[in-house]
């Protein structure tokens, strides 16, 4: 469970909302101007599989791309657990982009 999930005072969850968003922020500067264009974005709070598939079912979307981080199991290490467990259950064509550090 990440950090911010223990907390639950609404600073808290303010402050790192707003980390989130700068961060966000930040990434999407580095991407084409034309391909940002087309990039839809939402910033959600909570687990990423219970946010994931609510925003699927509210949505038209037809792709969801994940970034992830590996654990320590090699399937785990490839793709994530959060990743491996979605890729099982979510109803859209899912794209997983992993960490090259």
């Amino acid at each position: 469970m990440p950090f911010e999930g223990w907390q639950k005072a609404e600073y808290v969850r303010k402050d790192i909302e707003k980390a989130e968003r700068k961060a966000f922020n930040e990434f999407l500067e580095e991407i084409d101007p034309e391909t940002r264009k087309r990039v839809t974005t939402h910033l959600a709070y909570g687990s990423p599989g219970g946010a994931l598939r609510k925003d699927i079912r509210e949505s038209e979307a037809d792709l969801l791309v994940l970034g992830t981080h590996g654990e320590s199991a090699l399937r785990h290490a490839t793709i994530g657990s959060t990743a491996n467990e979605l890729l099982r259950s979510l109803p859209i064509d899912t794209l997983v982009v992993t960490d090259n550090e």
